[in-house]
């Protein structure tokens, strides 16, 4: 059910402009300069990369079955576009309150939620455990980097195991009452302690009469929400201490930072492309998606000042993010780049100051 609001929500946002392969690419999270660039024009930061895992069959299947349901219409079959209907959108009304969008923030903390969860679910096993001195037990998570990290930072914990637990134990309560029941449920049953072992997705499923995707896909949101909480709060100290070191968000991808520095270095396009046996339209890419996450890079090398008013003025005019819309409302002169990174600039005020200036 949930998957099905997310679709339905990032449709309804994307309005026949992108088609919903652009939704998966972005659920999925998929690292191309135009799922990255849709994220943040169509609002959908949020949704970036929450579950990996869906099949590209099974997600056409779930759009199938929304047609089907008269959840969404579909308006052009070549090019896989679809709106949101009156029926679907009265149905993410009802449902708002089983669907709890509001808890994801993928982009900011998607790629590191489930290694905090890990190292939570770790720690708290290893000090229940040790507490009562049972060192018998078999680790709930089998990752190294989680078990070297609860290791590294056993000895300094055990002289206050105790008081440890009693803080930690605090903080989640803390956190616990601003989750629905259902979800800080889920939460509470995924944990192991002494001689306990947490319940597994397939019987919190049961339980709770969820498919196992939603029950996940809970857990995920819970995570993001969480994080955000003991990030941006002060009396979290344990679990931020938790967070240390997975919470830098670099959203840049490496490549993309590697052409920054070349340009930083006074290095031009071509000469980029070549040192880096790239074409120069990947280089193009990195500088849009350098535009999207750096508010101070300057694009007037690459659009003069009256090519980036043309564009704007074309932007208002359609109202649309459509590239071939704003290219069939400006001079033959300007391209598709010069477009793409004039709307990267925009979107970044939006998110920086909340309207374009």
């Amino acid at each position: 059910m949930i998957l099905k609001g997310i679709i339905l929500y990032c449709v309804s946002q994307i309005e026949t402009e992108r088609s919903v392969s652009a939704v998966y690419y972005i659920i999925t999270g998929k690292r191309s300069i135009q799922t990255v660039q849709d994220m943040h024009i169509y609002q959908l930061k949020n949704f970036f990369g929450i579950d990996t895992n869906i099949d590209k069959s099974d997600y056409d299947q779930l759009i199938q079955a929304c047609e089907a349901e008269q959840l969404l219409i579909k308006v052009d079959d070549e090019k896989q576009l679809y709106r949101i209907s009156r029926q679907g959108e009265r149905w993410l009304v009802k449902e708002n309150d089983q669907l709890y969008l509001n808890l994801f923030k993928g982009a900011q903390y998607g790629a590191n939620s489930h290694t905090y969860f890990d190292r939570l679910r770790l720690l708290i096993q290893t000090l229940t455990n040790s507490k009562m001195g049972y060192f018998q037990f078999i680790p709930v998570i089998e990752n190294k980097d989680v078990e070297n990290w609860v290791k590294r930072n056993y000895s300094a914990i055990k002289p206050v195991t105790n008081q440890f637990l009693s803080k930690l134990y605090e903080e989640l309560l803390q956190v616990l009452h601003r989750f629905p029941v259902e979800v800080a449920e889920m939460f509470v049953d995924r944990l192991t302690g002494y001689k306990s072992y947490g319940k597994s997705i397939n019987q919190l499923a049961k339980q709770h009469n969820r498919s196992t995707k939603t029950v996940h896909l809970i857990i995920t949101g819970f995570l993001h929400f969480l994080m955000d909480i003991v990030m941006k709060e002060e009396p979290f100290p344990i679990l931020r201490f938790i967070a240390k070191d997975l919470t830098s968000s670099v959203y840049l991808t490496n490549t993309a930072q590697i052409t920054h520095q070349f340009l930083h270095n006074g290095n031009t396009i071509q000469e980029i492309a070549n040192e880096r046996n790239l074409k120069v339209n990947t280089i193009y890419d990195h500088i849009v998606e350098i535009a999207l996450y750096d508010s101070d890079f300057s694009i007037e090398n690459y659009v003069s000042k009256a090519d980036q008013q043309e564009i704007i003025e074309a932007f208002y005019q359609t109202n649309s993010y459509r590239l071939k819309t704003i290219k069939d409302f400006v001079d033959n002169r300007i391209s598709y780049f010069q477009i793409r990174l004039v709307l990267a600039v925009l979107q970044n005020e939006v998110e920086s100051n909340g309207s374009i200036s």
